[in-house]
């Protein structure tokens, strides 16, 4: 993981951003069973109990294709925008699962911290793969 040098115990999440992107562009490229992996890989550098990132990545899968016509026909502004909820939901579910392991509300800003740097952090992600869009294979693009 990446971790910001002025606020190491804040690293931004990188398995949301790839959730996000491919499935709103690409979501034949990025199947359930692999968003599964993602998360259970999370999980296991993170310490956390295993499947608690790959549910919280599903259900963020979830979320994007019940949405993901209206933001596929929207400003980037507005799409950033369901990026940021996106982290929020995702951040939701690792929280509640916290809550549960140690049988009580935790509160932290490095909940907040840990949205804000990823949400800085996907502004240069989303370029890049803007660049790599192109070099999947058309036989994989699922109908717009």
């Amino acid at each position: 993981f990446i971790k910001i040098v002025l606020f190491s115990n804040f690293y931004p999440l990188f398995e949301v951003m790839i959730v996000f992107y491919w499935v709103v562009y690409r979501p034949d490229a990025l199947p359930s069973w692999f968003i599964w992996l993602i998360g259970l890989y999370r999980d296991s550098l993170s310490f956390l109990p295993l499947g608690t990132t790959a549910l919280a990545l599903l259900l963020l899968q979830s979320y994007i294709k019940r949405r993901r016509e209206k933001m596929l026909d929207t400003y980037f502004i507005v799409l950033y925008l369901y990026f940021g909820i996106a982290v929020a939901i995702v951040q939701a579910v690792t929280w509640v699962v916290f809550c549960f392991m140690y049988d009580e509300v935790l509160f932290s800003s490095h909940v907040l911290m840990q949205w804000v740097v990823t949400m800085l952090f996907y502004l240069p992600v989303h370029g890049i793969f803007n660049m790599l869009y192109p070099l999947i294979p058309e036989e994989l693009t699922d109908a717009k």
